[in-house]
């Protein structure tokens, strides 16, 4: 069973051999990269922000990759006055991970990977349709773990000044070990709101006592920075603030909010700074209808919706061969692609296991808010790298919506109105960011029709002015004349 293990050994790589240069697309692109190499430098915390599709993603990986060679070639003035980096890039999900790290980092990276990824007996419980933790503490107790050979190799390369990629649930144990080995992290998290979920979601138990049986000085380091409420482990205020003193958050629906009150949390101002493509592009246009649909009400406008749906499909299918459509539930979900289906369309959804083989030939593509694959990664297919028409359903915050560890602190440091205002703010962030999975290319132009007002209030509170400089939009009054407005732009 361990030979089918691939444990990412770190490979030894000579100065003088990294070039930054290779990957820049022209001179506007480096000097752009350059500018945040520098910021990211002397500027921390730092918020990065940019419209979608702007290349944050990409530009602070090359950022990053730049500061890496300087490391990696030795330039003593450099390490001199910037002391012992280790740069950590933290990502949504796994398989944004493995994308980064195959473009950017492949020859001066490590990629730190799960437990149920690297441990084949771990995996195999967890195909038994077993609760993670559970099937965690049984591997834990019964097999021959393999995972201490990964956090060997992990430290190795840490020693070694490599770039660590890995997931934002997994960025605690690089910029722990940091600490431990004296050096100084610099953790960048794409998708940066994500990661303040991820945090109040807390640590089972059993992942930490899993921690113990691997590495005891490890799990002493992290008992001593995390505080155990019932069956969790939650992150003291100690520790975030020392974890988020030197972060670099990438992010077009950061919560202003957190910006705002950052200096309460962190006992630092949040410094923020804009990445911009340069050029002349197509405005998208938005046409929206000009009020809110809401759940409890859906018996009342689901026929005339559906009906709108499926003349929209006609027009965007006949021109682009695809359409897009971000659903606000998985009941709307079903009943969209049960429509669409009978009237003849190719039409895949997240509901479906092998969502990504049917993509190949999907006319229909359905995405639902806070899903599987509603945020973080490029979901379209290969042929297809980006979308012209695209439906919106808003997806509204929950009374049970709660974020703990955020939700504390931000309640004794700032009040209760300051965190409500920060759960519309992450609800306005889930919902654009389920748009954008097919808003990709800004040079083409795109026609979002979006079934609800609460969109435009999304985008008028991240992007105020600039909305109107990226869209065009066209308000409908009639729920039943949206699909006819839509055609004339289509």
């Amino acid at each position: 069973m361990e030979q089918e293990v691939i444990l990412d050994d770190p490979i030894e790589i000579p100065h003088n051999t990294l070039s930054v240069y290779t990957f820049y697309r022209n001179e506007r692109e480096r000097k752009k990269v350059e500018r945040l190499m520098n910021t990211i430098l002397n500027r921390r915390p730092i918020l990065v922000r940019g419209f979608f599709g702007e290349g944050k993603t990409r530009s602070a990986a090359l950022a990053a990759r730049g500061i890496e060679e300087i490391i990696l070639n030795g330039d003593k003035q450099f390490i001199k006055k910037y002391g012992k980096l280790q740069i950590v890039f933290a990502l949504p999900l796994r398989k944004l991970r493995d994308e980064v790290f195959r473009n950017y980092f492949p020859d001066c990276g490590f990629k730190l990977k799960a437990h149920d990824e690297v441990c084949p007996s771990l995996k195999q419980r967890l195909k038994q349709r077993k609760d993670y933790l559970i099937a965690l503490a049984e591997h834990m107790k019964n097999d021959n773990c393999i995972y201490q050979k990964h956090i060997d190799n992990l430290k190795q390369a840490m020693r070694n000044n490599r770039i660590i990629v890995t997931t934002h649930t997994l960025a605690i144990l690089p910029t722990v070990l940091s600490y431990l080995m004296k050096k100084k992290p610099l953790v960048i998290f794409d998708e940066a709101e994500d990661f303040l979920e991820r945090i109040s979601e807390g640590l089972h138990e059993d992942v930490v006592e899993a921690i113990k049986q691997i590495d005891e000085k490890l799990y002493k380091k992290i008992k001593r920075m995390l505080k155990k409420e019932q069956h969790k482990y939650f992150m003291r205020h100690s520790t975030l603030k020392q974890l988020l003193r030197d972060s670099v958050f990438l992010s077009a629906t950061f919560p202003r909010v957190i910006e705002e009150y950052y200096y309460l949390l962190v006992d630092r101002e949040l410094d923020t700074t804009w990445v911009f493509s340069i050029g002349s592009r197509p405005k998208d246009v938005m046409i929206i209808y000009r009020d809110k649909l809401l759940w409890k009400k859906y018996s009342e406008w689901k026929a005339t919706v559906l009906t709108q749906v499926v003349e929209i499909s006609r027009f965007a299918v006949n021109k682009y061969n695809v359409l897009g459509i971000v659903s606000r539930n998985y009941a709307l979900t079903n009943d969209l692609q049960s429509i669409l289906e009978k009237m003849g369309y190719r039409v895949v959804s997240d509901l479906e296991k092998d969502f990504r083989k049917k993509m190949d030939v999907a006319q229909v593509i359905i995405v639902t808010t806070k899903g599987k694959l509603y945020r973080g990664v490029n979901i379209l297919r290969k042929g297809i790298s980006d979308i012209n028409v695209v439906i919106g359903f808003y997806q509204g915050s929950f009374q049970k919506e709660h974020y703990p560890l955020i939700a504390d602190y931000l309640t004794e440091l700032a009040g209760e109105e300051v965190f409500s205002t920060y759960v519309r703010e992450m609800t306005y962030a889930k919902n654009l960011q389920s748009l954008y999975r097919f808003v990709r290319k800004k040079e083409n132009r795109h026609v979002m029709i979006l079934f609800d007002w609460r969109f435009h209030e999304a985008f008028y509170h991240f992007f105020r002015n600039k909305l109107y400089d990226e869209i065009m939009r066209v308000e409908v009054d009639d729920l039943n004349k949206v699909a006819d407005i839509a055609r004339q732009y289509i």
